[in-house]
This record gives structure tokens, C-alpha cells and sequence, in this order.
């Protein structure tokens, strides 16, 4: 059951009972921040759309923040207050459960979209032929940085004419594997929410959606730039000290490794993708018993599923432990 407080709505969501799109804003303080990305939303050229934004459990106020902005807003606005939220999965779920547009785009609350943005990507997302959209998932485009510069390397220019395998293979590469914007099929992502899991505080939007639905979906993609991504945000995930490790971050990653390895037909991976969960699993299992850290969280207790999964456990089971005690000593904060 949704940890939920309040739902308001501005007095344009009845009036407007099918927009076309929805865009989503899941929101933990950043109250100084928030307004900037509402706006960018409200300041759209295209207005056939509305916009939920979830309060994923902030422990500061900025219920006036978002009132205020209702008030002016020029299209039809949500507001849904969460008790709770261990993650942005969960405010993203919440999102989704309401979501009513045919199509659904999420914007981070430290993120704005560029005044053209929603138009370009329905634009795009209706020149696909109506016979071949049944295919696609979403259409991906490009961010700038907050100086105005591309982030990454433009797609190129034969990627839609790819097979999905190809096509996935191109945009997993060094340089195009970056912050985008897109443009979903609302209904494959009320269909394949976000899982919840006890004590996880992250699910990785990849592990938990996108790799799965890559498998049965093409991806369209053009190489205009319609959202700001600001590299520079104090706690945006871009300035994350990966070399340092927490236990809540281990936690996290023993949760990710344990789910794709026990839904591994679900994901079109290598024995060498195989290999490092397997490894990653072994290596977070022993930092946190090491630690005296291991949870007790019911997902915890499901066992690895699969023959070849448990043959390579007992494998690496030995050099995971080396490697444990080496990032306890190097790299976990403790």
C-alpha cells in the first residue's frame, strides 16, 4: 500500500481528461531547485500534456513551492505527498499508477527541459509509419550540459536502421551511454513498474526497466538536444564518488545483482555480463557479513536460481573474499 498523504490537483486537471503526454517529476527536497524544472514543464510550446509531480517523502517543506506553482500553471498539474520514499523508483511508481497521457517523459528536479522539447519528441514519435509503431517503446534524444554543451557523442546517423541487438550494442558504447531524454509508451511502464524491495534505497532504472523491454522493443533516436542536465548539482549522481563505497550501497548492489541474475531470461546478456554479477553478488555478500551488515530483508533469503548461476558461486566464492577485503580497506566508508 502507497505511503501516501495528500493528492491535490490545479483546477485545468478535469478540464483536460486525455492528454496525449505526461511528464513526471519525482522530487526529495531540492526545494531551491524544483521550481526551475516545474517551469521548464509549464513553459512547454506543446500543451496537450499534464504533470504529476510526486513529494517522495522530503524531509524539508516544499509543499508551497508546488501550491504556488499550481496556482499559475498553465496546465493540468498533480501533486501527489508520500510519507515515505527510500528511493525515486518509488515516487516514479506512484507517478506512473496515475499517469493518464498516452505517452509519458520523466524530468529530474535538478533538470529542465529546453521550451521545444515534448514537441520535438511527439513530432518525432508520429513520423514513425502507424503500422511499425507497435515495435518501439520510446524515442531517445540528447541533453546539454548546463554550459550549453552536448553531453556525450551524437547517435549515428544509421542507428534507427539497425536491428534492436545492433542498435543496443551502439548506444551501450563509450559516449553514447550518457543522460537522455525520451518519450515512453505510458502503458509499458504501468505494465513493468519499478520493483520495491525492502531496504533498497536505489533500483537502477536499466536493471529494473530498460534492459527488459530492450529485449522486445526498438528504441528511436535523434540526435537533437532538448533538456539541460546539470553536471554540477551538489547531489546530482554525476558528481557520486563511485570509487567510495557505503553499506547502503553495497545493499543496493546485492540487491541488482541477485535480481537480473535470478531473471536472467529476461535480459539478452553475455557469460562475461554473467560472470561479474556473479562476482559483484559474491564480493557485496562478503563486505557486508564482513561488517556485520548483512540484511535480513526477505528478498535476502531467496536463493540464486540456476545451475550455471551456483557452479560459478562456488568458483569465485574464494577470490571474492580477497577482493571484499580489499575494498573494506580501500574503498568503503565507514
Amino acid at each position: 500500500m502507497e505511503p501516501i498523504i495528500s493528492i491535490h490537483t490545479n483546477n485545468l486537471w478535469e478540464k483536460n481528461e486525455s492528454p496525449l503526454v505526461t511528464v513526471i517529476t519525482s522530487v526529495y527536497n531540492r526545494r531551491e531547485l524544483l521550481l526551475r524544472a516545474m517551469k521548464s514543464v509549464d513553459n512547454q510550446s506543446y500543451k496537450n500534456l499534464e504533470y504529476i509531480v510526486v513529494n517522495n517523502g522530503s524531509s524539508v517543506n516544499i509543499d508551497d513551492v508546488v501550491k504556488d506553482f499550481m496556482k499559475q500553471a498553465t496546465i493540468p498539474v498533480m501533486y501527489v505527498k508520500r510519507s515515505t520514499g527510500i528511493g525515486p523508483h518509488t515516487g516514479k511508481n506512484s507517478a506512473f499508477r496515475r499517469a493518464r497521457g498516452k505517452y509519458l517523459s520523466m524530468l529530474d528536479s535538478d533538470d529542465e527541459f529546453l521550451p521545444n522539447a515534448v514537441q520535438v519528441l511527439v513530432n518525432t514519435w508520429e513520423k514513425i509509419p502507424i503500422e511499425n509503431r507497435h515495435e518501439y517503446r520510446e524515442v531517445v534524444a540528447q541533453c546539454i550540459d548546463e554550459h550549453g554543451n552536448r553531453v556525450g557523442k551524437p547517435f549515428p546517423e544509421n542507428i534507427n536502421s539497425c536491428s534492436k541487438k545492433e542498435a543496443r550494442k551502439i548506444w551501450n558504447s563509450r559516449g553514447l551511454h550518457v543522460e537522455h531524454i525520451n518519450l515512453h509508451v505510458t502503458q509499458l511502464l504501468k505494465d513493468n513498474m519499478f520493483p520495491e524491495p525492502d531496504g533498497v534505497s536505489y533500483v537502477v532504472d536499466s536493471i529494473a526497466i530498460w534492459l527488459k523491454l530492450s529485449k522486445l522493443h526498438k528504441s528511436f533516436f535523434i540526435n537533437d538536444c532538448l533538456k539541460v542536465y546539470y553536471m554540477e548539482t551538489p547531489d546530482s549522481i554525476s558528481n557520486v564518488e563511485i570509487d567510495k563505497l557505503t553499506i547502503q550501497h553495497c545493499i543496493n548492489m546485492l540487491w541488482a545483482d541477485k535480481y537480473i541474475l535470478n531473471h536472467w531470461f529476461e535480459y539478452e546478456n553475455t557469460f562475461n555480463e554473467r560472470l561479474k554479477r556473479i562476482l559483484h553478488y559474491c564480493i557485496f555478500t562478503n563486505i557486508l557479513k564482513m561488517k556485520n551488515s548483512y540484511p535480513d530483508f526477505d528478498w535476502v533469503g531467496e536463493k540464486i536460481k540456476g545451475v550455471k548461476n551456483n557452479v560459478l558461486l562456488i568458483i569465485l566464492w574464494i577470490p571474492s573474499i580477497l577482493i571484499a577485503k580489499y575494498y573494506i580497506k580501500k574503498r568503503l566508508n565507514n
